[in-house]
């Protein structure tokens, strides 16, 4: 993790999620945006004008556009890290999508993904997927098409969001008749800027992931009353029972007990386990 004055720049999404977990959000918060830059694109991006290219959307929303700052609360990268922008906190409405700031976060990911500009990176693609899923968890946000939203499906104009089957009808078009809109996120994001796009290419790969954390969370879950790292069940059960007869102790790092029962053992410590348990039995033989 890494600041400016302005920004937090998060090297991975892991990084980001810990940090997210900390925040006290007081704004309602029922819809997540998405968009893309366009302008900076990958050939603007070179792998470590992170900061630069986050001041100068910046500077551009505030001199050209007359915003009070940078227009989105999160900006992802190419190389899959992330920047929060201090000066658009999660308390403060974006200015994204007219009609849908109120109650909303901005998300602008560096790029051109129209059709024939970037091909989006494997590394972003999996940050994106990940940061509406860990969002749509913080926020207690449904993972569906009417609270995840692109720009593109919002008049530029009146700030109502244009009928699902009127974007659907003129999917990879630059323009739909009768409003002013943009094709942000791209007419190539995740398959199309379209609401059917959406939920066959997008929304799934959200739902999935969030499916994935929360069995990732219950494999992960400690089953053990006295060591804090984690213990599966199948090895709790035994390690509870050798800590309560005196037998195994763990070791204490940053003041909580560990196991660490991933970690080799060396012979020294299998002398004073065998030692111990001989002693018990010893110390109980009837």
């Amino acid at each position: 993790m890494k600041q400016d004055s302005y920004f937090i720049l998060f090297d991975s999404l892991n990084e980001f999620a810990i940090w997210l977990e900390k925040q006290t959000v007081k704004r309602k918060i029922t819809i997540l945006q998405v968009h893309h830059t366009w302008k900076p694109d990958y050939g603007s991006f070179n792998g470590k004008n992170h900061f630069d290219l986050l001041n100068s959307m910046r500077n551009s929303h505030i001199k050209d556009r007359k915003f009070d700052d940078i227009a989105q609360q999160i900006t992802t990268f190419p190389d899959g890290k992330l920047a929060y922008s201090l000066g658009r906190p999660f308390d403060k409405a974006p200015a994204g999508i007219k009609g849908a700031n109120s109650n909303g976060v901005c998300v602008e990911n560096i790029g051109n993904f129209d059709t024939g500009g970037d091909k989006i990176s494997d590394k972003q693609k999996q940050t994106i997927i990940g940061l509406y899923a860990i969002m749509a968890k913080k926020f207690d946000i449904p993972i569906n098409t009417n609270h995840i939203v692109y720009h593109h499906w919002y008049d530029l104009n009146t700030g109502k969001r244009i009928p699902d089957n009127i974007i659907d009808k003129y999917a990879g078009k630059s323009a739909v008749p009768g409003y002013e809109t943009k094709t942000c996120p791209g007419t190539a994001f995740f398959g199309g800027n379209t609401v059917k796009a959406a939920q066959d290419n997008f929304i799934p790969l959200i739902k999935e992931y969030f499916k994935r954390e929360e069995v990732k969370k219950e494999i992960m879950k400690n089953f053990s009353k006295y060591f804090t790292d984690n213990v599966p069940e199948w090895i709790a059960v035994s390690a509870d029972k050798l800590y309560d007869i005196g037998i195994l102790a763990g070791k204490m790092v940053d003041g909580k007990r560990v196991l660490d029962h991933n970690a080799p053992i060396t012979r020294g410590e299998i002398a004073v386990l065998l030692d111990r348990a001989i002693d018990y039995v010893m110390k109980n033989k009837k």
